[in-house]
């Protein structure tokens, strides 16, 4: 898996890695196992474990309020920079205020946290997505293997696979799904796990069906958006209008976005043909005048348009890729747009950037380790460079700090440059 991260309250995704490599991994055939060398196949799994941390922003109620209350979090902290600048009262109140958006994540009030659920749903779905022949023993080895130190990958599949056994494996991304839709993720999904609160039936084809027995789907974040709306997220606001959409095509599209929102390998590998063809008409972007699903015909995760925002790439000196060696040299930052964030209005994928700038700028403010604070602009001899404030800008120039667009983004959104320094 290449390290990575999908920031929760802007999404945009920083990728440590090739571009070239990730995009002919994104266009390449993902079932049957037949990624073109390791590296592609790191490069998908980064792509589904970030891309599931996405999808349940749209479709839960715990993650999407995190974002939101993140987001608005970054907003209050930049007006008290306007208003009482950055004096060690103001910081002292914003860090207070971040930690108690962080809580949640972390608690500790049942074996379970809410990272947890999350962490563990989003490694599952990026293992099942891409293995030949996914199944219980072989995922238990994966997770020992590929995250032997990451025990929050782990911790919720365990806690399954000892209830349960290995009828953990079919049950487990629709336990998540309804646990994230909970205030509490982790009581929730131990309550459901503990109870065996889920019936398991064939469906006219015999095909075995799950279904949690006390969900709601009322409840459930698309649903109650739909029916009376929602706090306004102005990033992820464009995506649920699309799906809201996408519900009132059809009377089964609505059931269909949550049964891939809570497990969406057997769509994924079957190219998405299980799902409606009226979802799957409008949920790609078309390719010379095709109504169907240009991904049939493709195979380029770049079309599908619930795609995750924007992906920043951190590129190597040189890499190797199927059309041969790539030399990068000084330009190491690739940024790219995908999916719906490519459709919208031009300014929608800078407003992500942006938004993420300003979100680092914040964290920067609060952080009590600056030094670890990575940047990727290099110009050492920029005032702002050492105060890392500027950590999450990346249209930065090449040689002559003064050349750069971050003093002149702080005045644009009432932020004296000079006061940081």
């Amino acid at each position: 898996m290449l390290p990575a991260e999908t920031d929760s309250a802007v999404w945009l995704t920083r990728v440590r890695g090739d571009s070239a490599i990730f995009q002919e991994a994104i266009r390449a055939v993902v079932s049957g196992g037949r990624q073109a060398s390791d590296a592609h196949y790191d490069a998908m799994v980064t792509y589904f474990h970030e891309a599931t941390h996405f999808w349940h922003s749209l479709s839960t109620n715990f993650l999407y309020d995190n974002s939101l209350n993140t987001l608005r979090w970054v907003m209050r902290s930049l007006d008290r920079f306007r208003t009482t600048g950055f004096s060690a009262a103001s910081l002292k109140q914003i860090e207070a205020e971040f930690n108690d958006l962080t809580e949640p994540l972390y608690a500790e009030d049942s074996q379970l946290r809410a990272i947890d659920v999350i962490e563990g749903a989003a490694v599952y779905n990026s293992y099942t997505a891409l293995e030949h022949q996914p199944g219980h023993a072989d995922f238990l080895k994966y997770l020992d293997e590929k995250h032997p130190q990451q025990p929050t990958y782990q911790r919720a599949y365990i806690y399954a696979t000892e209830k349960l056994g290995g009828q953990a494996f079919n049950v487990f991304p629709m336990i998540c799904f309804e646990a994230l839709q909970a205030f509490k993720p982790g009581q929730r999904f131990q309550d459901i796990v503990d109870n065996g609160r889920f019936d398991i039936s064939l469906d006219g084809q015999g095909n075995l069906v799950y279904k949690i027995t006390d969900a709601d789907i009322t409840d459930h974040f698309i649903s109650y958006f739909i029916a009376r709306g929602g706090r306004r997220h102005r990033l992820l606001e464009p995506y649920l209008t699309f799906l809201a959409q996408l519900a009132a095509e059809d009377s089964g599209n609505l059931a269909a976005l949550e049964s891939f929102f809570s497990g969406p390998t057997p769509y994924i590998t079957t190219n998405f043909s299980k799902l409606p063809k009226s979802l799957t008409k409008n949920l790609f972007m078309p390719q010379g005048g095709q109504e169907t699903a240009a991904f049939v015909f493709i195979n380029d995760w770049n079309t599908f348009l619930l795609a995750s925002p924007v992906t920043v790439f951190f590129l190597p000196e040189q890499s190797q890729t199927i059309h041969g060696r790539v030399v990068y040299g000084a330009d190491r930052i690739r940024i790219s747009p995908a999916g719906l964030a490519t459709l919208l209005e031009p300014g929608y994928a800078t407003f992500v950037q942006q938004m993420f700038a300003m979100k680092r700028m914040v964290e920067a403010a609060i952080s009590q380790e600056k030094i670890s604070i990575e940047m990727q602009c290099v110009l050492a001899d920029c005032p702002l460079n050492k105060t890392k404030y500027c950590s999450g800008f990346y249209l930065f120039p090449a040689a002559d700090f003064r050349q750069c667009q971050f003093p002149p983004f702080l005045k644009s959104i009432g932020i004296d440059p000079q006061k940081l320094i």
